[in-house]
């Protein structure tokens, strides 16, 4: 009788994880140096084409802000992690997205979450996302940054905008549009002024910090960032890199360079 009771009990834990796997996604995977990309049914050149171009981003962006010296950055055990859903409906209920949800991504844990044919995903939203996740892993995430600090940097990354953004900037200045650092700093998310405003001046400031005193520069704040003990404010990296007397004066001098 005890016997035939636990060949009971095993079934119908067989049965209840049998039922349980239908409601989890079989994932495929394929790696590469900085990446593993879990997929479902992706054409195998879709997904070599999202592992080809986030390695790319990812070589982009670590020399442009001079990360490549700092070896095992990003490898092995620390991949980055891009979950691929077949379409959106299935994206949808596995990341309990909004209705205007576009890619899912948390910085913290390194995760990307897309669905196969994404508007803008390859071109504009991974470098975007894999921007943040460089700069946030580097300097710290518990880092308090102001949010044109944080955008501003992976705007001036982005190469197919750069050149419009810093034009739009140059005009604003002109004008009452343009906010100072001041302002900017007291803009969270969901934006007090205009996006298009606030993203051109934001990466101008980036712009103006390594056009006039150079990448080498720029990397050392960023280490400074990251070294600041936590109850030291962000913008005393800026002064032991840049000398800078206060916001006060970097403000002038980045208000000099838009104007040049």
């Amino acid at each position: 009788m005890k016997f035939i009771t636990r060949v009971i009990i095993v079934i119908f834990v067989c049965m209840l994880a049998t039922s349980g796997e239908a409601l989890v996604y079989r994932w495929n995977t394929k790696k590469s140096e900085h990446f593993v990309l879990y997929y479902q049914n992706a054409p195998i050149e879709y997904t070599d084409d999202i592992l080809d171009k986030a390695e790319g981003y990812y070589d982009s962006i670590t020399k442009e802000l001079g990360f490549t010296r700092f070896e095992g950055f990003w490898t092995w055990d620390k991949r980055t992690k891009i979950y691929l859903y077949d379409n959106r409906k299935d994206y949808m209920e596995g990341t309990n997205g909004s209705g205007w949800s576009a890619a899912h991504v948390d910085v913290i844990n390194r995760d990307v979450y897309a669905y196969i044919n994404m508007d803008n995903f390859l071109d504009i939203i991974l470098p975007h996302e894999l921007g943040h996740i460089i700069f946030r892993e580097f300097i710290g995430f518990k880092r308090k940054l102001p949010l044109w600090l944080d955008e501003g940097l992976v705007s001036f990354l982005e190469k197919r905008q750069k050149v419009d953004r810093l034009l739009v900037a140059k005009a604003i200045v002109k004008t009452s549009y343009f906010e100072t650092l001041n302002d900017l700093g007291a803009v969270k998310s969901g934006f007090q002024i205009m996006p298009d405003i606030f993203y051109a001046e934001a990466a101008s400031v980036i712009e103006f910090l390594v056009a006039s005193y150079g990448r080498d520069k720029f990397t050392r704040f960023c280490q400074e960032l990251r070294d600041l003990r936590e109850d030291r404010d962000w913008f005393a990296a800026f002064q032991e890199t840049y000398n800078f007397e206060d916001l006060d004066d970097m403000n002038k001098k980045w208000v000099e360079f838009l104007k040049k």
